[in-house]
This record gives structure tokens, C-alpha cells and sequence, in this order.
């Protein structure tokens, strides 16, 4: 079925195997792991309001590193922007997006949430990169 199960106290999450979201988990909050994962969930696939919240809280923890993340890709940090500021997740849907449908709506949503998940593994990617940096004494000054 290519799902797996994640506990939450005392119910089971069934989310589809993702591999660009298991990429980033291990660099994120755990309550950003919780978001991401529960995106997943296909209980969810076709739920609107289930999907703004999760792209609002994301959106929220992107804005928290909003130089540094901006400064990887401002078109793309731009694009999110404008999908959760005019459809909806932020602010009312602003018109002439308002004539989208459901399934629109619902596309447009998830073409956002891998965008920022995207971006947060760029993010992740980089931490990785300064590790290695360290690792390897590229950091450290040279002698004279």
C-alpha cells in the first residue's frame, strides 16, 4: 500500500511513504515533522480545511526563518507566499482566484506543500553542508 503508521498517543496515522519528507523530518521540530506527516495522511487527501491549517502553521514556521530561507530561492519563497496569502490558508481567497473549484483549490494547495517542503529540505541541506564544513576543518582559520 506504500503507507506507513505513526502513534500519536493513542491513535495510529496512516501517512504514504514519502521519501522528500523523510528526508527533512530528522531537521525540523517535531511538531513540523507532525505537519508534514499528517499532510500525508490520506484521510485528509480531499479535506480543504484540514489542508489550509497545515500550510498556515507551516507558512508561520517558514516566516520564522524568512531571511535565511528567502535567501535560497526568493522565486520560490515568493510563489508560496502568494499561494497562502490570495487562496485562502492566511487571508480570504482574493478574487479572480476565488472562481477556482474544489479540485483547483485542493491542487493548488498541495503544489504549495511540496514547495515548502522543498524549501525546508534546501534548509535541511545546507545544516548538513556547515556539519561537513566543521567535519572536514574547513572552517578553521589557516595558519600563517
Amino acid at each position: 500500500m506504500n503507507c506507513k503508521f505513526k502513534q500519536e498517543g493513542d491513535k495510529y496515522i496512516i501517512v504514504k511513504k514519502n521519501s522528500d519528507i523523510d528526508s527533512i523530518v530528522q531537521h525540523v521540530p517535531e511538531t513540523i515533522t507532525d505537519l508534514l506527516l499528517t499532510y500525508g495522511d490520506f484521510r485528509i487527501e480531499k479535506d480543504i480545511k484540514a489542508k489550509q491549517t497545515i500550510l498556515k502553521k507551516l507558512d508561520l514556521y517558514i516566516e520564522k526563518s524568512k531571511k535565511e530561507l528567502r535567501g535560497y530561492d526568493n522565486g520560490l519563497y515568493q510563489r508560496i507566499q502568494q499561494i497562502v496569502n490570495k487562496l485562502g490558508v492566511n487571508h480570504p481567497i482574493e478574487p479572480p482566484y476565488d472562481k477556482l473549484n474544489r479540485d483547483e483549490l485542493l491542487e493548488k494547495y498541495d503544489e504549495c506543500f511540496t514547495m515548502m517542503t522543498h524549501l525546508l529540505r534546501y534548509d535541511a541541506v545546507k545544516q548538513i553542508e556547515e556539519k561537513n564544513k566543521k567535519f572536514f576543518l574547513e572552517d578553521k582559520p589557516e595558519k600563517l
